[in-house]
């Protein structure tokens, strides 16, 4: 017992028994700063010490928020988990700062109601005030905005701006104020038109042409015309809504035509634009690839400047904005093959140029692999949930040992999935699924898709950039092409 005193006595002891006490007492600090840290309110946290100063507010916006009658409400349409920090620390600073700011997130693929009933697109801020019936609705990307001519150079778009304070702050005071702000703009004597730039200042600060202005400068006013094939499929539908959305936001009238992929309807679109002298057309879809081989179509597009999104065109005075979908199918067959999968299909579930690509890009990765068969393993159907669990009824019934299905499109993936379920084959661990498009049906499906991302966004960007471009006069890029990317999820 006491050779044990003597240890404890001896200086290393005594040392180590030190290190031993300084230790717990760091691990004690850091718990108790991280207690206290917790209980510091929203607006104090997140003490910007960086040299852009992005999450400093002003203040002007502080006494904006402290001066408030009103209750504000910001409804979030959009994941916070996958949100960029940015904005969700913006969002709880803005609350924090005014006891009126309420906000909510609200997932738009768990409840896709919410955007029909805001109104508003994905990944986007309505800022409301139910005391004033007014509303604003800000969209992630003029907070965070990129430079999508950058595409053409790098290949990817550069962030130019981050704009949290100036558009959270313009939309409280617009929905919060009764006072309406009109700009009259002449025309008809030399003027030149507004920048972009004077453009989004006038937005930013809640100017508004009036009925009058709008009649003086109707004359002057640009026009283009949107036709797609069906809006009501999710893709067609993201790079219609983002096509018009930014035109309409750079001051042009935007005709939106839902085509049907009919020969007639299009005709029919087309001629009322040439009547209406038309600056510019954007058609959406590749199904015009076919379509704008007819005579009378070719004839009508005649001396307009055209953009094809996700299509080309062999006309005069037209550009495209291609998606690599051969190259975006063979990135699901590699990430098949990657996991060991051999025994793979391939749904052709449409019957478009784009369609044509994904199937040879099937085939081809498949024979690059090794896997001659390919082109006994590609099956007709139809895009749709039902197309999907028909096609999975074909396999079994014919017998067919498969392991691997890759789809053209996330609706028919999702009815591939919900059959293999219902005959009791496990997803993914027996058979993996990929879909195309990385739409709402690839995320609420369960498990959720493992897809193909083919950036509609990002199309539509490029074609209005394109086609303003060609109508304005300035610099007239070419045509180009964007890379798809596979999203990975439970399905592989």
């Amino acid at each position: 017992m006491q050779k044990i005193k003597n240890l404890f006595r001896s200086s290393e002891s005594r040392n180590g028994s030190y290190s031993v006490g300084i230790t717990a007492l760091v691990i004690a600090i850091i718990v108790i700063v991280n207690l206290i840290a917790g209980q510091i309110p929203e607006k104090y946290k997140n003490l910007d010490v960086s040299s852009t100063k992005i999450y400093e507010i002003s203040k002007t916006s502080k006494k904006l928020l402290k001066n408030m009658d009103h209750k504000v409400k910001f409804t979030v349409l959009a994941n916070k988990e996958e949100a960029d920090e940015r904005i969700v620390t913006f969002l709880s600073k803005y609350s924090a700062l005014s006891s009126k700011i309420s906000v909510e997130w609200i997932d738009p693929v768990l409840h896709p109601s919410a955007l029909t009933e805001n109104d508003a697109s994905e990944n986007s801020i309505v800022v409301s005030c139910q005391d004033t019936g007014k509303k604003k609705v800000v969209s992630f990307s003029d907070i965070i905005v990129t430079d999508m001519s950058s595409y053409y150079y790098t290949g990817s778009a550069s962030e130019t701006k981050f704009d949290g304070e100036g558009q959270l702050s313009s939309a409280v005071n617009y929905v919060t104020s009764d006072v309406v702000r009109k700009i009259y703009q002449t025309s008809g004597h030399g003027e030149t038109t507004l920048s972009s730039t004077i453009q989004d200042l006038m937005d930013k600060n809640n100017y508004t042409p009036s009925a009058i202005a709008r009649g003086m400068v109707s004359k002057s006013m640009k026009t283009v015309s949107v036709l797609t094939v069906d809006i009501r499929v999710p893709h067609y539908a993201r790079t219609a809504y983002t096509i018009e959305r930014e035109f309409s936001r750079r001051g042009y009238e935007v005709s939106l035509c839902n085509t049907g992929g009919e020969l007639e309807e299009t005709i029919k679109y087309l001629r009322t634009a040439r009547e209406k002298k038309t600056d510019g057309i954007v058609l959406v879809g590749s199904v015009f690839n076919t379509l704008c081989k007819n005579a009378e179509i070719s004839g009508l597009l005649q001396n307009i400047p055209v953009v094809l999104a996700n299509g080309k065109l062999e006309l005069p005075n037209s550009y495209s904005v291609l998606v690599d979908d051969r190259y975006g199918v063979s990135l699901a067959v590699e990430h098949l093959i990657q996991k060991g999968h051999r025994e793979i299909y391939y749904l052709r579930d449409m019957d478009t140029v784009s369609a044509q690509l994904k199937c040879e890009g099937f085939i081809a990765e498949m024979e690059k692999c090794g896997l001659k068969n390919a082109r006994q393993q590609v099956l007709e159907t139809a895009s749709s949930i039902e197309g999907g669990i028909k096609a999975v009824e074909q396999l079994i019934r014919r017998k067919q040992k498969f392991t691997g299905i890759v789809c053209g499109e996330d609706i028919t993936a999702a009815g591939v999935v919900k059959a293999l379920l219902h005959y009791g084959i496990k997803v993914p661990e027996e058979v993996a699924v990929t879909g195309y498009n990385n739409s709402e049906y690839a995320k609420i499906c369960e498990p959720q898709l493992t897809t193909i991302d083919n950036k509609p966004e990002l199309v539509a960007m490029m074609s209005v950039q394109l086609l303003t471009s060609l109508i304005e006069k300035t610099e007239v890029y070419s045509s180009c092409t964007i890379q798809p990317e596979l999203v990975e999820g439970q399905t592989t």
